[in-house]
């Protein structure tokens, strides 16, 4: 008979917040997009939604300043968490990012912990970027944009050909925009 007791190193608990974004105002639909957390009393923020996912939804070209929007949002969040040195007030929306629920994690290291924030609340994550795993091997993002477009395209010809015609052509959507 084995008696033998494993017993498990104590790993600290770390507060954190998934951070959501709503592309379409008013819609409800949400998108993880980071996660501002307290690791070992070091304040953080992370963005963890892909790029390509990013660009698939605005163009190549727009989703700089989005990325740019998201990182500001971001930056928001992770200064309020710090000025206050807690996660446990912090509700509500400051740039277009909504906090969701307080969560505690038992997690080894900052990449352990952005991962199973990811797990819980984002297929849309770049999980890679935690893993360290080389980029040669993921698809380049104007790839995957312009795959998505011709795929959506084909589709919607084939069910619909009167449709073509307004395939790669701009169209007003509100005053001074496109």
């Amino acid at each position: 008979m084995n008696n033998s007791t494993t017993i498990r190193p104590s790993v600290a608990l770390h507060q954190w917040r998934p951070l959501f974004w709503e592309p379409v105002a008013g819609t409800g639909e949400r998108l993880m997009i980071g996660v501002v957390y307290n690791f070992d009393g070091e304040w953080n923020a992370s963005r963890v939604i892909r790029d390509d996912v990013i660009a698939a939804l605005y163009g190549q070209v727009a989703a700089n300043g989005a990325i740019r929007l998201l990182e500001f949002g971001l930056s928001l969040f992770l200064a309020s968490a710090k000025a206050s040195g807690s996660l446990i007030g912090m509700s509500g929306q400051m740039s277009g990012l909504h906090a969701g629920e307080l969560r505690s994690t038992e997690a080894s290291s900052k990449a352990e912990l952005l991962r199973i924030a990811s797990l819980l609340y984002s297929s849309l994550a770049s999980l890679d970027k935690f893993d360290e795993i080389d980029d040669a091997d993921a698809p380049l993002s104007e790839e995957v944009t312009k795959r998505f477009s011709t795929e959506i395209k084909d589709r919607v010809v084939q069910v619909r050909p009167d449709l073509q015609k307004y395939f790669g052509c701009t169209a007003i959507l509100f005053p001074g925009g496109e």
